[in-house]
């Protein structure tokens, strides 16, 4: 059997095997259903193959290829199978001993080449980079995305804010082209997060707290920016409504309490050396004078004159 553990496809037996594990069906005979491996072989063939026991001649290997799925997976990882690596694992069965040729017909392997073989390999050539770069994401991930994150910081600040509006694009055009696949991740992802443990679905919050404090304050001028920019095709007395009931509403108030009372001392020195505070202080001892003092006087006042008019 398939040692699973390992992040490559090393044996013609190996990809047989992997086709039987892959399929979901208790009945093998399905898995000539879904990768149209009927079309050249029986059970039988597929068996032996898994077993070790067969290969193919150089004349219909590559047909059998493109019957073949183009991914693989392997334990939790999944590999492109290239059409070179499928000869040469072909090539090494061939010079096992007790290994036999299965005999499929020319013609036949010939007409399913042209059907199945000949677009997979067209597209395996126009796609060459990124299927490649699927492999080594899928057994290296770290190692490739420590090199990405090289390759990313050696570039100029004009490349890197090029390359990140091209990525801008080249996503928004996705997400317009798929919104189906879009929407399918998302509840994956979805799915995912519900089935963490509450230390890992909290470890991820402080993670993504860290991650968009740092983002904040390296681009602080690019958001700030934005932001005004979005303000201005905006109805102002709308904003100020928005704002106002989120000035107003309970979460506000506690995250502005929280902040005081972390921030307090600051808070308490910047005012200090504000020339406004002054200012500030006496409006304040003003609005509380007239609101102790001489507003009731007033409202007395008033309430006198209200009732000798009414008598």
């Amino acid at each position: 059997m398939t040692n699973n553990n390992k992040k490559n496809i090393d044996t013609l037996a190996e990809v047989f095997q992997i086709c039987q594990n892959n399929t979901t069906k208790i009945s093998k005979d399905t898995v000539f259903n879904e990768n149209n491996l009927s079309k050249l072989l029986t059970s039988s063939d597929l068996q032996r193959l898994a077993d070790g026991r067969a290969c193919f001649s150089k004349e219909t290997v590559m047909a059998v290829y493109g019957l073949l799925p183009l991914k693989l997976r392997v334990e939790n990882i999944e590999l492109n199978l290239f059409p070179q690596a499928f000869y040469r694992l072909n090539y090494r069965a061939g010079k096992q001993d007790n290994v036999a040729i299965i005999n499929i017909s020319l013609s036949r392997a010939a007409a399913l080449y042209q059907e199945h073989t000949a677009p997979k390999l067209k597209y395996i050539k126009e796609n060459k980079n990124y299927l490649r770069h699927e492999n080594e994401k899928a057994k290296n991930p770290q190692a490739l995305k420590e090199a990405s994150l090289r390759y990313y910081h050696s570039l100029s600040e004009e490349e890197k804010k090029r390359r990140n509006e091209q990525s801008k694009l080249r996503m928004q055009k996705y997400r317009t082209a798929h919104p189906e696949i879009i929407k399918q991740n998302n509840q994956k992802h979805r799915e995912k997060y519900a089935k963490l443990s509450e230390i890992e679905k909290l470890s991820k919050k402080i993670e993504n707290r860290i991650r968009n404090k740092k983002y904040r304050e390296t681009h602080k001028e690019e958001i700030a920016a934005r932001n005004k920019i979005y303000r201005a095709k905006q109805d102002p007395e709308i904003l100020k409504q928005k704002q106002q009931k989120y000035n107003q509403s309970a979460e506000r108030k506690q995250s502005a309490k929280a902040y005081y009372e972390i921030h307090k001392q600051k808070i308490i020195a910047q005012a200090k050396n504000n020339p406004r505070t002054k200012i500030y202080q006496q409006r304040y001892k003003a609005k509380k004078r007239f609101q102790e003092r001489t507003a009731p006087k007033i409202f007395a006042l008033l309430q006198a004159l209200a009732e000798a008019k009414s008598k």
